[in-house]
């Protein structure tokens, strides 16, 4: 299970995490705190590199799972 929110790992929008994620070779669960409304592009690379990476994500909220999914390149059925 991977929590991701900006800022809380290492590097440019917290991009260190994608070497942990890309690295696991058992299914992962990835937690965002942080949907955000108006990301930078990196920001949107960062999440959606994640959730492609992962094998289900959990969000915060309704409005969390819309934005996801409607604002991000990220498959819905996550």
């Amino acid at each position: 299970m991977v929590q991701h929110d900006y800022g809380l790992y290492g590097g440019a929008d917290g991009d260190e995490v994608l070497d942990i994620v890309r690295a696991l070779t058992v299914p992962s669960i990835v937690v965002t705190h942080t949907v955000l409304v108006e990301p930078t592009d990196h920001q949107r690379q960062v999440l959606e590199e994640i959730v492609d990476a992962a094998s289900a994500v959990v969000v915060m909220a309704h409005t969390a799972a819309r934005r996801l999914c409607s604002r991000f390149d990220v498959d819905p059925r996550k």
